[in-house]
């Protein structure tokens, strides 16, 4: 019988009576930390990055209203961790889009793109990206494959802070702007393929880059978790959530809809590998086996329940993921996500033909 894991949140504040006095000290520490020391490499970079993604617009004038209100804050921070997890786990930070928009097809309307207007955010990922640019090239660590992903995410931020701007002046974006969003997933899919092509071509194994659902132990906890034993502070990201808002621009009102990190944090008795987590969120890759008979792929599953390979790759022709339930001992989110993250069934449907009266 397989063994059942249970899992529990980790709350330092109430198991050590020193967490807020030494809160409060890192806060301090962190405050005094100047932006030349922030940008002083790639990793505390990316960290500064994401302080800006984990602020408050409740008291700022001018932004648009649905940022300014507490369940945005808390988004805000939940995105932040979103992308700390990503930092801890060692990847890039990317969210896989479909690139069909990017290749052939018939002619579709184009809807319109709306941006969070978030400026500080992608001026210092736009830094970052050109920072990296200039520090490979000072090394002579450039290629071609990588000049390519970085000046593709630079000219991506670059779009970013300029439609942001125009979003809180309350001017028009153009049809070139709004199609430069509309192609952002195709873009980033390729910046991924890229990075992807440009690890293997080094010998990187790049089987597990799937989806954003990855999980890193950033902390062991000796005698802090089930039954006294020792645990490990797990953080990760599951599939990503749905996000709806009611936004104003261009001289109208709209329901955008869009995706958002979906983060975990909690305290686990053993450290789990992405497959495990992958498993337990119902996130499964399976293998597309040839049936000759029926000329066509059939998917098999590539490990049983247990972790054992089941087929050989070399059994096979392609990958692909299949979404199934997540598991019955499936960690609960961190109870403040509540405050914006609804745990009803997302019924909600958006057509271009939508016309309503927001007043």
């Amino acid at each position: 019988m397989r063994e059942m894991k249970s899992y529990i949140h980790y709350k330092p504040k109430e198991k050590w009576d020193k967490y807020e006095e030494n809160l409060n000290k890192m806060r301090k520490e962190q405050k005094e930390i100047t932006d030349d020391e922030w940008k002083s490499d790639l990793y505390k970079g990316w960290l500064w990055s994401i302080k800006s993604s984990a602020v408050s617009f409740e008291d700022a004038e001018g932004m648009p209203s649905f940022m300014r209100n507490e369940k945005w804050t808390d988004k805000n921070i939940h995105t932040a961790l979103g992308s700390y997890a990503e930092l801890k786990h060692d990847s890039i930070l990317y969210m896989k889009q479909s690139g069909a928009e990017m290749g052939a097809g018939p002619q579709v309307q184009i809807p319109y793109n709306y941006v969070e207007p978030n400026v500080e955010v992608y001026a210092k990922l736009k830094w970052l990206a050109e920072n990296t640019r200039e520090q490979l090239k000072s090394r002579n660590m450039l290629n071609e494959e990588v000049i390519s992903v970085l000046d593709q995410i630079i000219e991506i931020q670059g779009t970013l802070m300029n439609v942001s701007v125009k979003e809180l002046t309350n001017q028009n974006i153009t049809e070139e702007e709004n199609l430069q969003l509309y192609r952002y997933g195709g873009l980033t899919d390729y910046v991924i393929q890229m990075l992807q092509m440009n690890l293997m071509h080094n010998d990187v194994d790049t089987g597990n880059d799937s989806t954003t659902a990855l999980i890193a132990d950033v902390s062991t906890a000796a005698s802090a978790g089930m039954s006294g034993k020792t645990a490990y502070l797990e953080i990760g990201n599951g599939l990503p959530c749905e996000i709806y808002v009611v936004c104003e621009t261009n001289g109208n009102t709209y329901l955008a809809r869009g995706a958002l990190f979906n983060y975990y944090e909690f305290l686990s008795d053993k450290r789990l590998t992405d497959r495990e987590w992958q498993q337990m969120i119902g996130v499964k890759k399976v293998a597309l086996v040839l049936d000759k008979e029926r000329n066509e792929h059939v998917p098999m599953d590539i490990y049983d329940d247990e972790g054992n390979l089941l087929i050989e790759k070399d059994a096979y022709d392609f990958e692909d993921i299949q979404i199934t339930k997540p598991s019955e001992n499936m960690v609960d989110k961190p109870a403040w996500t509540e405050s914006f993250i609804s745990g009803e069934e997302n019924n909600v449907t958006i057509t271009k033909e939508m016309n309503i009266d927001w007043r």
